[in-house]
């Protein structure tokens, strides 16, 4: 027993679930507060904001891993998604009546100010992998929430390149993150999968903590993978623009999140259902709390 607890505790996978929610919502929260710090008239804040926002950038990644572990190990793959969608309507809600309120209006704060939240990149996505992972036909039906997050694109391209089509498609609808996301959500998983053939195609049995490694490492790969054959294009054809290379190198800051996740243990971690109920909430309860600060004290 003392040599199983002493491997336990010097384990090199010290990263379980529970570990890689909070660093998510660390970073998601610095982001939005780089974004609050934005719109403050306070000056000395100003120099708080870049930093804030490029750290941000490692949380989206974070999300987007754990939505493919989410679907990959999942049970009930049709309840996720639902509560998926529950806290994307909250979220839609929350972000409708903050925009309409006078104070938050005369500081700029607007649907497009806001753009694409990344609760809808969290829940196509997701919806892309609960489609894929049926059988038979249903697996075709995933082209239906990619073709969504691809219209969004295309849709926000446009408008980067003059043309307005709000009145059409409203901001609240639209992807945030683009085609970032199947790039990462579809990287993440593909590597995942391919690692498993692998090894089953091959016949390895190696050491579980080698094993968890080396899924992490295939799949970070995956997602690198995925993401080069959707930048490259993008930063020769639309370089000056937000969508093109300055969107990417904006992203880029979210490389660091790979180095998060190669010490991924697989495991789920503390799971309380008070915890549960407070990670599907802590959303909107963490912009509740920017929006207040930013009222009364940024």
């Amino acid at each position: 027993m003392k040599n199983v607890r002493q491997e336990k505790a010097i384990s090199p996978l010290f990263i379980n679930g529970f570990v890689l929610k909070i660093l998510a919502f660390l970073f998601m929260t610095l982001d939005h507060l780089g974004f609050a710090f934005a719109l403050s008239k306070n000056p000395m804040l100003a120099p708080l904001v870049e930093p804030f926002r490029d750290l941000g950038r490692i949380a989206f990644p974070l999300f987007m891993f754990m939505v493919s572990e989410g679907m990959a190990k999942s049970k009930r793959k049709g309840r996720y998604l639902l509560r998926v969608l529950a806290m994307y309507l909250l979220i839609t809600i929350g972000e409708t009546i903050a925009i309409n309120i006078p104070y938050f209006a005369s500081l700029g704060v607007s649907s497009r100010q806001l753009g694409g939240h990344a609760f809808t990149d969290i829940l196509m996505n997701a919806a892309v992998l609960y489609f894929l992972y049926q059988k038979g036909w249903k697996k075709a039906l995933a082209i239906l929430p990619f073709g969504f997050i691809l219209f969004s694109h295309i849709v926000s391209v446009q408008e980067d390149l003059g043309t307005y089509l709000e009145s059409v498609f409203p901001m609240f609808l639209r992807s945030g993150y683009g085609l970032l996301g199947p790039a990462l959500c579809l990287g993440f998983t593909l590597g995942l999968q391919g690692f498993k053939v692998f090894c089953s195609k091959k016949g390895l049995e190696v050491n579980p903590l080698l094993q968890q490694f080396l899924s992490n490492v295939f799949s970070c790969l995956g997602a690198i993978v995925l993401i080069a054959i959707l930048a490259i294009p993008s930063c020769l054809l639309l370089k000056g623009y937000e969508y093109g290379r300055a969107f990417w190198i904006y992203e880029s800051f979210g490389a660091f999140a790979f180095l998060l996740l190669l010490p991924y243990s697989g495991k789920r971690g503390y799971d309380a259902l008070w915890w549960r109920i407070f990670s599907y909430f802590y959303f909107v309860l963490h912009l509740g709390v920017i929006f207040l600060l930013l009222a009364l004290v940024f």
